[in-house]
């Protein structure tokens, strides 16, 4: 209807294009996840990072990904199954 629209009023066409991403995918490792779960029974999260290190508080791994992603420049998707909160020194 919209299409319709644009094209009918403002001899406007719309056209899909499909382009590649380069997107990364957190996963487990073979030998398994070695992070800590975190004994804190609060519900603070914090994430730090700086010069080559990431450190976090009671966080779980889809904010991880989520800062990883502002800092790559590109998506990086949670594909670890993991749900718990984690510490890292």
């Amino acid at each position: 209807m919209l299409q319709a629209l644009l094209r009918d009023r403002f001899k406007m066409t719309v056209r899909n294009q499909s382009k590649l991403e380069t997107a990364y995918e957190l996963v487990v490792s073979k030998g398994g996840a070695k992070l800590k779960e975190t004994k804190a029974d609060g519900t603070n999260t914090s994430i730090r990072s700086g010069p080559r290190q990431i450190a976090g508080s009671s966080a779980g791994i889809d904010p991880l990904a989520r800062l990883l992603s502002q800092q790559l420049g590109r998506n990086v998707t949670n594909k670890t199954g993991l749900t718990g909160r984690y510490d890292s020194p």
